[in-house]
């Protein structure tokens, strides 16, 4: 009986070990490789490659800068921020800018992509967006304008945007995508968008055809503001990829652990 109860408790750890999520990747604004500003080819955390950016006129400044994401729209939260900034984003003419970085490695199979994302004001002729790809075929492209003011969502097998029912707000939003499974050039997944300050969601499941196989392995944010002011900047935090166990895993775990307290009892 001993004997039978070591190896229950041993494979229940085991279950527990698995349990645990992993992280393949994270970085955040207050990571001390930004203490210097949020520059060009600048890179901290572990498993991103470096920031690059792009304008609409090459000859246009950097756009990269660190701040507060509660600077931008109306000033409301809670904002983004990590350690009291955030990777932030400014144009200083009419006009787009963009950030992006490639993951280290493509996404597996399991894991969640995820960041945060913090959109300015919606002032006549503002646009802002955010997508993850693999190779170049977009496995999401999220966007908010001044004439559609609540954000959508494009997936490369959908015709068209799907509106989230979620309306603009400068409180900040969390965005992810999990790979839920891969099968050669085909991807199931299912994407979450929430509004942070009010809870708000939207999620959708589907599948998409990747000619090349390719995993999501490049993310960037893109903006294009109306005018030179605070209330009009983006900006991006907290990116972030994990395996986290799925509830049914969870519940198998908490079952037997039921079952071996009930055996030791007896």
């Amino acid at each position: 009986m001993k004997g039978k109860r070591l190896v229950l408790l041993g494979a229940l750890l085991a279950a527990t070990a698995m349990s645990f999520s992993t992280i393949f990747a994270y970085d955040d604004a207050s990571d001390s490789a930004y203490d210097g500003g949020f520059l060009q080819y600048s890179n901290g955390g572990f498993g991103f490659d470096v920031w690059d950016y792009g304008t609409s006129n090459n000859s246009d400044p950097n756009p990269m800068f660190l701040g507060s994401s509660n600077s931008n729209g109306g000033g409301g939260g809670p904002g983004i921020d990590t350690g009291g900034r955030s990777w932030g984003v400014s144009y200083p003419v009419i006009g787009g800018s963009y950030i992006a970085r490639f993951l280290s490695a493509p996404m597996p199979t399991g894991a969640t992509y995820s960041c945060l994302w913090d959109t300015g004001s919606l002032a006549q002729g503002t646009h802002y967006e955010t997508g993850l790809y693999g190779d170049t075929i977009g496995f999401f492209f999220v966007d908010v304008s001044s004439s559609q003011p609540r954000y959508h969502v494009q997936f490369s097998e959908v015709v068209g945007k799907l509106d989230t029912g979620i309306a603009w707000t400068d409180g900040g939003l969390k965005v992810s995508l999990t790979l839920l499974a891969a099968n050669g050039d085909e991807f199931d997944y299912r994407f979450e968008l929430e509004a942070l300050a009010t809870s708000q969601t939207f999620t959708y499941t589907g599948t998409t055809y990747n000619a090349g196989g390719f995993a999501p392995n490049y993310a960037d944010f893109w903006g294009r503001i109306a005018r030179n002011a605070p209330s009009g900047d983006y900006f991006v935090n907290e990116m972030k990829i994990e395996s986290v166990p799925e509830p049914s895993g969870l519940l198998v775990l908490t079952l037997g652990l039921g079952a071996f307290r009930r055996r030791r009892r007896g």
